[in-house]
């Protein structure tokens, strides 16, 4: 595999905070509106995560 993704709403902090601490980034270039709900629902933004396996074999290394 060599990415992972994952989304969230926008003011889900504590599963942000989640994804941050297990080594995801986020590029705000990618954030979106959540297809399934309409614009102006609290939910409608999200974010998007990422870790590549670059990032995943250099935080092993790190750590060891």
């Amino acid at each position: 595999m060599e990415i992972i993704s994952t989304n969230t709403a926008l003011g889900n902090y504590r599963s942000r905070r989640v994804m941050e601490k297990i080594g995801l980034t986020r590029q705000e270039k990618d954030d979106f509106d959540n297809p399934r709900l309409t614009l102006d629902h609290p939910l409608s933004k999200h974010v998007l995560y990422r870790l590549t396996q670059i990032q995943w074999r250099a935080r092993q290394k790190e750590n060891r």
